[in-house]
C-alpha cells in the first residue's frame, strides 16, 4: 500500500470480504477523512475491478459515495470515495432487533429514490443486485446512504442473461441465480427481503428459511405492508413491482390497502338497504307485539346460552358450541347464542374468524350491529389485535349503545390513550370515575394514559399497583397482559425485559383464577421460545393444545423447537400430527420439508436421501392456493434446485 500510505494515514479497517478491504484513511494533507477499497488483482479473474468505479463517476446523488482517486500498484486497485458516517443498518439490528414500521417505510421511500436515480440512467440503467441492510447506513438526519457497488452491472437490452450470478444468499432474487437477465426488478425483490428483515428481525439466512406474512408474525403491522413486502418478494419478476415508482407510490399511499378503508365504500354502498331492513324488521315486530316465544321455548333457550356461557368460562368449547347451536334451532333472530359463539372464537385466539362470523350474523340479522355486546366484541378482537383505529369505531358504537358501562368506557379510553388522543382519554377517565363503586378500572386506564404519555416507569408501577389491591379477575388480567407487553416491546431498551416479561407472566399464572387464560399462556409460550427455555415452551403450548386451542401454528412451534433441539423424530411425529388435523394446510408440508433437507444434511453423504424434501415440496406446491410462486415456498425451491445441481437428486 506504499502508493496509498504516502498520502493518506489508514485509521483503521472499515470491512473485509473475499475481494479485499476497506479502511477508513485521513488526507495527510486535508486532514479529511475518505473511504479506500483495496480490491485483490487476484481474488477473482471474473470479477471486473473497474466496475465499481465505471459506475460511480457516472453518478451525482446525495444518497451514494462519489469517487474521488484510483490507484493501482501490483497487488491491488485501490478506490479512494467518499467515507460515509454511520452504522451500517446489520449491525443496528444485532443491537435492536428490529424497527418500527414508519421508520421502515421512511427509509423504502428514500430507497426507491434511489433506485430511480439508477435505473433511470442512460443509455443503460444500472442494476445494484445487492441491496441489503450491511449495504445501507442511516445518517444522524435520517438519510440512507448506499454503499458497496462492487457487483452493480448495467442492464442491456440485447442481453439474455447476466454475465456473472452475483449477489448475497437471502436478498438475491432467483434471476441472480442465472435463470434470466436482472433487471428493475431484481431490485425490487431484494428491497423487499430488506424490508422484511428490518421490520421482522429475522434474515432470510436464518430457520425456518422462509417468508411468513408479516402480520402472522406481529399483527400490529398494518394490512399494507404487509401487501407491500409480498409482492416485492415474489419468485416471478412478473408478479412483482415492475419498477421503483410504483413501490414508491404504494410506499406513499398505504393507507388504500386498510380493511377499513376498502370497506367504507361498500358499507356506504349498503347502508340505505340496511336502514330499509331495519325499518321493515321493526314494523314487523310491532305488528306482531311482543315476538316472545312461548315460555315454555324461552325458557328452554334461555337454558342452552346459560349452557353455552358456562361451558365457555372454563374452556369447553365443543360444549359451548352445541349448547349455541341447539339455541338458535329454537330461536333463530335472537342475538345472545351467535354472540357465544362468536366469543368462542375469541376467546380461542382466532380473531379473524371471529370477525367474519361478526359480519356473517350481521348480514343476516339486520338489528344485530345496534347491539352494544356486539359493537364490544368487535372492538375487543381489533383492540387484541392491536388495531386501535378499527377497534375505537366499534367502541364508540358500544358506548353510545349503552353510556354507563364501565368495560365499555374503560377499553374506549384506553383506544383514545393508544393512539395519542390523551385529552380524551382524561375525560372519559372522568366520567368512569362519576359512575364506578371502586377504583379499579379508572387506575388501570391512569396507568394506560401514563403509558400512552411515555410516562413508562410510572405505567409499570400503576398497573402493578391495580394488581395487587383489584378484586376484578378481568382487570387483573388485563392489567399483567399490558406489562407483558411493554417488556416485549422494550427487549432492546430495557435490561433484562425478556425475564422480566417471563417473571410476569409466570406470576399471572399463581395469581389468576383462571389458570390457563389462552392470552396470557400463548405470551408465556412465545417468551419461554424467545428465551430458548424450551422445554417450558413446549410444556405451555401443549397446554394450549389440551386446552383445545387447536390452532396449525402451535404444532408448528412445537416441531421447530423439537428440530432446534434435534429431535427429529419428535418434530416429524408433530408434523404427521397437524398433518392429521389439517390436511389441508400446506404449511404442514413445507415446514416438513425443511424438516428433512436438515435431517439428511447430518447424516453421513453415503446415508442421504433427500426425495422426502422434494415430496413434501410438491404437496406444499399442491395445497398452496398460490401455487409454487408464493414467496414461501421460494427457499425450499432454491434448496431443491441446489440438491439437483450437486446431484444428490
Amino acid at each position: 500500500m506504499k502508493v496509498i500510505e504516502s498520502r493518506y494515514r489508514i485509521v483503521k479497517i472499515l470491512g473485509s470480504g473475499g475481494m479485499g478491504t476497506v479502511y477508513l484513511a485521513e488526507s495527510l494533507s486535508l486532514g479529511t477523512l475518505w473511504a479506500i477499497k483495496a480490491i485483490n488483482k487476484k481474488a477473482d479473474s471474473n470479477y471486473d475491478l473497474l466496475a465499481e468505479p465505471n459506475i460511480l463517476k457516472k453518478l451525482n446523488h446525495p444518497a451514494l459515495p462519489r469517487i474521488v482517486d484510483i490507484e493501482p500498484d501490483e497487488d491491488c486497485l485501490y478506490i479512494i470515495e467518499d467515507y460515509i458516517e454511520g452504522t451500517p443498518l446489520d449491525r443496528q439490528l444485532q443491537a435492536r432487533k428490529y424497527f418500527d414500521e414508519a421508520t421502515v417505510i421512511e427509509w423504502a421511500k428514500q430507497l426507491c429514490e434511489v433506485l430511480l436515480y439508477l435505473h433511470g440512467q442512460k443509455p443503460n440503467p444500472i442494476i445494484y443486485r445487492d441491496l441489503k441492510p450491511s449495504n445501507i447506513i442511516v445518517s444522524s438526519d435520517n438519510r440512507v446512504k448506499v454503499i458497496d457497488f462492487g457487483i452493480a452491472r448495467e442492464y442491456k437490452t440485447d442481453s439474455g442473461s447476466d454475465t456473472s450470478y452475483m449477489g448475497t444468499r437471502g436478498y438475491a432474487a432467483p434471476e441472480q441465480y442465472g435463470t434470466s437477465q436482472t433487471d428493475e426488478r431484481t431490485d425490487i425483490y431484494s428491497l423487499g427481503v430488506t424490508m422484511y428483515h428490518l421490520l421482522t428481525g429475522k434474515s432470510p439466512n436464518e430457520p425456518p428459511y422462509e417468508f411468513q406474512p408479516l402480520r402472522s408474525i406481529n399483527q400490529k403491522f398494518s394490512e399494507g405492508i404487509e401487501y407491500i413486502v409480498y409482492k416485492c418478494v415474489q419468485n416471478d419478476p412478473a408478479n412483482r413491482y415492475q419498477n421503483a415508482g410504483e413501490l414508491l407510490h404504494d410506499l406513499d399511499n398505504i393507507h388504500i390497502f386498510n380493511s377499513v378503508y376498502k370497506k367504507q365504500k361498500a358499507i356506504e354502498k349498503v347502508r340505505y338497504v340496511m336502514k330499509t331492513a331495519m325499518v321493515l324488521a321493526f314494523a314487523f315486530l310491532i305488528y306482531a307485539g311482543t315476538g316472545q316465544l312461548a315460555a315454555e321455548q324461552l325458557e328452554k333457550y334461555e337454558k342452552l346460552v346459560a349452557e353455552g356461557y358456562e361451558a365457555l368460562r372454563v374452556n369447553q368449547f365443543t360444549a359451548a358450541e352445541t349448547a349455541f347451536d341447539q339455541a338458535r334451532k329454537v330461536k333463530k333472530e335472537n342475538n345472545d347464542a351467535y354472540l357465544g359463539t362468536a366469543q368462542i372464537y375469541f376467546k380461542q385466539g382466532s380473531y379473524e374468524q371471529c370477525l367474519a362470523y361478526l359480519e356473517q350474523t350481521a348480514a343476516k340479522l339486520a338489528y344485530l350491529p345496534q347491539d352494544s355486546r356486539y359493537n364490544y366484541l368487535a372492538g375487543t378482537v381489533y383492540y387484541e389485535q392491536r388495531d386501535y383505529e378499527k377497534a375505537l369505531v366499534y367502541l364508540e358504537r358500544a358506548v353510545k349503545a349503552s353510556p354507563l358501562e364501565e368495560d365499555y368506557i374503560r377499553d374506549l379510553a384506553v383506544c383514545h390513550a393508544k393512539l395519542g388522543d390523551l385529552s380524551r382519554a382524561q375525560e372519559l377517565l372522568d366520567e368512569i370515575r362519576a359512575i364506578e363503586k371502586t377504583d379499579d378500572v379508572s387506575e388501570f386506564v391512569k396507568a394506560q394514559v401514563m403509558l400512552a404519555a411515555g410516562r413508562q416507569d410510572e405505567a409499570v408501577a400503576g398497573f402493578n399497583q391495580v394488581i395487587a389491591t383489584t378484586g376484578n379477575e378481568v382487570i387483573k388480567k388485563k392489567a399483567y397482559a399490558e406489562l407483558s407487553n411493554i417488556y416485549k416491546d422494550n427487549r432492546g431498551n430495557i435490561p433484562g425485559a425478556l425475564e422480566k416479561q417471563i417473571d410476569i407472566l409466570e406470576r399471572a399464572s399463581r395469581d389468576l383464577k383462571d389458570k390457563d387464560d389462552l392470552i396470557l399462556t400463548e405470551m408465556l409460550a412465545e417468551a419461554y421460545f424467545t428465551a430458548q427455555r424450551y422445554d417450558n415452551s413446549v410444556q405451555e403450548f401443549n397446554k394450549l393444545l389440551n386446552i383445545g386451542y387447536q390452532r396449525p401454528y402451535i404444532y408448528r412451534n412445537i416441531a421447530i423447537i423439537q428440530q432446534q433441539q434435534g429431535d427429529y423424530q419428535a418434530a416429524e411425529n408433530t408434523l404427521k400430527n397437524m398433518i392429521e388435523k389439517y390436511p389441508d394446510d400446506y404449511t404442514c408440508y413445507l415446514r416438513l420439508a425443511f424438516l428433512y433437507l436438515e435431517a439428511e444434511g447430518k447424516k453421513p453423504q453415503s446415508a442421504r436421501n433427500y426425495q422426502k424434501v422434494v415430496n413434501n415440496y410438491n404437496l406444499a406446491v399442491r395445497f398452496n392456493p398460490g401455487g409454487a410462486a408464493t414467496t414461501d415456498l421460494l427457499p425450499l425451491r432454491n434448496a431443491i434446485n441446489e440438491l439437483y445441481a450437486k446431484g444428490w437428486l
